[in-house]
């Protein structure tokens, strides 16, 4: 899987994250957070979301029930809020795996955090399944 086809992916699709996200701070006064997308991690083929209905306690709806994204996907995602003393924000954190490695990419959606971690190797045991 060539990963830059991910990157433009990715960049198609953040419009409607974004929107989402700001619809729902305008509503909730925060962020949404969604869990990992996939239970197995794309392998350069694409793969039905299998957790659409798996969301964070404190949230009343479930990632597609908000924003529309493409049934299948050859990558994972999820999204992670964060809080200071001063800002609220979140980041986009996606997951590919090439062979027996997985690759991570982190990217801000919204807030005062706007480092964005480029693709890299990671273990299996850090990711959120």
């Amino acid at each position: 899987m060539d990963l830059a086809i991910i990157d433009a992916k990715i960049v198609a699709y953040l419009s409607n994250i974004l929107k989402t996200q700001n619809i729902y701070f305008n509503v909730n006064g925060k962020y949404l957070q969604a869990l990992q997308s996939h239970t197995n991690i794309p392998d350069g083929s694409i793969i039905q979301i299998s957790r659409n209905n798996v969301r964070p306690s404190d949230v009343d709806k479930n990632w597609p029930d908000l924003c529309a994204y493409p049934v299948g996907m050859d990558y994972a995602i999820r999204i992670d809020v964060y809080e200071t003393e001063n800002d609220k924000g979140c980041r986009l954190i996606i997951h590919t795996k090439q062979g027996d490695i997985i690759w991570q990419k982190s990217i801000p959606i919204i807030g005062p955090d706007l480092f964005v971690q480029d693709w890299h190797p990671i273990e299996k045991s850090i990711i959120d399944e």
